[in-house]
């Protein structure tokens, strides 16, 4: 197994640390060699930046593609779920290379939720007849209110 240990996180956040593995090639002439990750993951040739679903290396004059250290992370755009499979490494004319990727968790975000009371208009002392709320989760994520009406007599 290339990868020390399976990856979690929790939505919207990528994990850390970066794992990472080293690709190489040689008699590929100007063929590039492009490595993609499975869904759920995202790479990148820096360990910090660039990240994306995938990436391309480009041999040099004499047809070789040097150690190149490919960094791997849970992406912070995919749902919570478990994600697993294979890294490829493909080039024109070569064998294609199947990294495996354990099986990694993204956890579902804990949400908190504030109100503002932003107007209200009352027909009489007791009842208020309509309050307009506005909500915000700290995930960004959508809320939905549910209407409950409370009168008192």
């Amino acid at each position: 197994m290339l990868f020390r240990s399976a990856m979690s996180s929790t939505y919207g956040v990528v994990s850390t640390p970066n794992q990472s593995f080293t690709v190489s090639g040689s008699n590929l002439g100007s063929n590039t060699v492009t490595v993609t990750a499975p869904a759920g993951f995202e790479i990148s040739l820096y360990g910090t930046t660039g990240f994306s679903t995938s990436v391309t290396l480009t041999p040099g004059v004499d047809g070789f593609v040097t150690n190149t250290t490919i960094y791997i992370h849970l992406s912070a755009s995919a749902n919570a779920g478990s994600y697993s499979g294979n890294i490829t490494v493909t080039a024109t004319g070569a064998t294609t290379i199947n990294v495996s990727v354990p099986a990694s968790t993204i956890s579902q975000a804990t949400q908190s939720i504030s109100f503002a009371l932003i107007t209200s208009t009352t027909s009489n002392k007791t009842n208020v007849d309509n309050i307009r709320v506005v909500a915000r989760a700290s995930s960004g994520l959508p809320v939905t209110l549910i209407r409950s009406e409370e009168h008192t007599s």
